[in-house]
């Protein structure tokens, strides 16, 4: 800690975004709190029905006072209308700003995780240089944290807010204090991890081209690239004026709705309908005022902590062997090509096997007689009487129970088949043999024609 100020926390202390049950009815949602808006507007609409009670009980309007009341009416109606364009809209571009938030810090997260991955699994498989590389991918896990961390501080209203991160010790002391002193901490992570990027490629460590090597470059600079337009939206706030208009206009309909209402109404039902009209608009407005911040630490804010935690174990997961070793395959040949299907839970599956794993068998034994097994080609697919191959749902039986009569049939196609086929490729020799006799051919009427020339001239000379 430096001058107040904490780079690496040693937990986070703000609330979690809520999350709630999806029932099929959607009941349970009427009694929660927390997260809600409703104890805010229930502050604004519980005083407002009680002045339209009281308007109503002690002010006595005459039947003169009727053509005011519904010139009344008319103007508060229309007021009520642009008052509810002017909150919808603005309640719209909130949940937009919300969601366009949320969406452009993932995109940051998968373009950094692939740059992340791609840097691992480009490391040297060399014994020699065992060493070498874990002490790289270890220092790039613990600049990776700091890089998230540094992001989602960056567009959160408290550049301070603490998150966590993996243990930093075993870096340069001394570049930590410059990184702590820096306004542009994303910046200078991302530049040690480029430059860290170079440096291991030149002594072996990244034994990797550079046109290869440059997609983690590019995925590094998307990165940055979306996260610049997250910040977009905590920088550029709601327009000024567009709140302040909303907030007076609702202020005025909060002072306008009991008299009207006690004008127009019973007080009973005066109060019923300042409370609801008042508490419903409120709503609205309060959830506008939430979402259009959504890098905040309030329940309704995005869950940048739970970020940051989950970061932190894809980060740290690449670390283990077994994720920088694909697993060994022992290849059956009877058994994988069939491609049979079970659950992802290891119980049977709805199918026995995928349809198109008889095509694949077909096709490795496509050239050849028979099978490795000894068994007839036709044996992986139903045929009919005329040598055609048909689905599995269009036959009713396998070949192995076909009737005596196609079984005799299918010699006969087959030898048909054969002798077409023999048939065409020696048409197909007689049109190579003539196309090459033409070639030679017509060389020798050149020269002919050539030598006919030279004789009429030689006449008409001599004559």
């Amino acid at each position: 800690r430096r001058s107040g100020r904490r780079l690496l926390p040693s937990a986070a202390h703000s609330a979690a975004m809520r999350d709630y049950p999806k029932s099929n009815w959607g009941f349970t949602l009427v009694w929660g709190l927390r997260a809600s808006v409703f104890p805010r507007a229930l502050c604004m609409a519980a005083p407002n029905a009680a002045v339209a009670f009281l308007l109503g009980h002690y002010m006595k309007f005459s039947p003169r006072d009727q053509e005011l009341a519904d010139n009344a009416f008319s103007v508060w109606a229309g007021f009520s209308s642009v008052l509810f364009f002017i909150l919808f809209f603005r309640s719209n571009v909130a949940y937009n700003r919300w969601w366009e938030g949320g969406t452009l810090l993932q995109q940051t997260r998968g373009e950094w995780f692939n740059a992340y991955s791609s840097l691992i699994a480009f490391t040297s498989p060399d014994p020699a240089k065992e060493g070498e590389v874990e002490a790289y991918q270890h220092m790039l896990a613990r600049l990776m944290s700091l890089l998230f961390c540094s992001a989602l501080q960056q567009v959160s209203p408290n550049r301070e807010r603490p998150f966590e991160i993996i243990d930093v010790e075993g870096l340069d002391p001394l570049s930590l204090k410059f990184l702590t002193d820096s306004n542009d901490r994303v910046e200078v992570i991302l530049q040690w991890i480029q430059r860290s990027t170079i440096l291991n490629m030149m002594n072996g460590v990244l034994p990797i081209p550079p046109p290869v090597m440059s997609r983690a470059f590019q995925e590094i600079s998307r990165g940055i690239v979306n996260l610049q337009n997250a910040r977009k939206i905590a920088d550029f706030p709601f327009p000024f004026p567009y709140a302040q208009t909303s907030m007076v206009m609702l202020l005025i309909h909060w002072f306008m709705c009991p008299l009207l209402a006690a004008m127009l109404l019973d007080r009973n039902l005066a109060a019923i309908t300042c409370f609801i009209l008042i508490f419903f608009l409120w709503c609205v407005n309060f959830i506008a005022l939430q979402l259009e911040s959504p890098f905040g630490a309030a329940d309704n804010d995005l869950p940048m902590e739970q970020m940051q935690i989950d970061w932190n174990k894809s980060v740290a997961t690449l670390l283990a062997k077994r994720a920088n070793q694909p697993p060994a395959f022992h290849y059956d040949v009877l058994q994988h090509r069939q491609l049979a299907l079970i659950m992802s839970d290891g119980k049977k599956g709805l199918r026995p096997r995928l349809t198109v794993g008889k095509y694949i068998r077909r096709s490795t034994k496509s050239g050849s007689g028979n099978s490795e097994d000894g068994e007839s080609v036709c044996s992986d697919a139903d045929i009919n009487s005329r040598g055609v191959l048909v689905s599995e749902s269009s036959s009713s039986a396998p070949l192995d129970e076909t009737t005596p009569k196609m079984q005799e049939e299918l010699p006969a196609a087959a030898e048909s088949k054969a002798g077409e086929t023999k048939a065409q490729e020696k048409k197909r020799e007689e049109k190579v043999q003539q196309a090459e006799i033409g070639l030679s051919a017509a060389p020798m009427a050149g020269a002919a024609a050539a030598c006919a020339g030279a004789c009429a001239a030689a006449a008409a000379a001599s004559s």
